[in-house]
């Protein structure tokens, strides 16, 4: 995959991504990993066990295809191959400060 710059995020950005439980476990969960790559099907499981409301996988697995990880990927925080069902992590420094302050479990999905 090429490498690219992304633009740097606005403060209102930063706020609109991290507004949502669920790209904060998502984003928690890639930063954390070895690898720069996560297949959907671990993101899915991963955020279910992480979700305090009484959802299915199948649900979560709607809401990061459909709404999560094309916001995500429209920022520029990460590469989403949908046909592949690989999510790739790009820098996220400015994101991880504030994911060090800002609990995962605060907020809305």
């Amino acid at each position: 995959m090429a490498q690219y710059e992304r633009p740097s995020l606005s403060l209102s950005e930063v706020c609109q991504i991290l507004s949502s439980r669920y790209r904060r476990h998502l984003l928690s969960h890639l930063q954390t990993k070895d690898a720069d790559v996560a297949d959907l099907d671990e993101l899915v499981t991963h955020i279910h066990k992480k979700s305090e409301k009484t959802t299915t996988t199948e649900q979560v697995r709607i809401s990061l295809i459909y709404t999560h990880l094309p916001k995500l990927a429209d920022y520029g925080v990460i590469d989403y191959d949908r046909r592949n069902k690989d999510v790739r992590y790009c820098d996220g420094t400015k994101l991880e400060d504030f994911l060090e302050v800002l609990p995962p479990n605060n907020g809305s999905l």
